[in-house]
């Protein structure tokens, strides 16, 4: 197990999640590649670093919070 593997998620839960066209989930996730946010983990991915994660967490509004759990 690596250091990122507790906090992976797999490309169909995102794609689900998302609810995006696949072409435009694929930009966004190409985009946060390329700003080294995220990085490919075998089929998903995961935070470059906790604090990245954690910092994109705390700008949810409580809506969108709510909403992101309940998917």
């Amino acid at each position: 197990m690596d250091a990122f593997s507790e906090q992976r998620v797999e490309h169909t839960l995102l794609a689900h999640v998302a609810d995006l066209p696949e072409d435009e989930l694929e930009r966004a996730l190409r985009s946060l590649i390329d700003a080294n946010v995220l990085i490919v983990d075998g089929t998903g991915y995961c935070f470059r670093h906790a604090l990245l994660r954690d910092a994109l967490h705390a700008e949810l509004l409580p809506g969108q919070h709510s909403r992101l759990h309940l998917r």
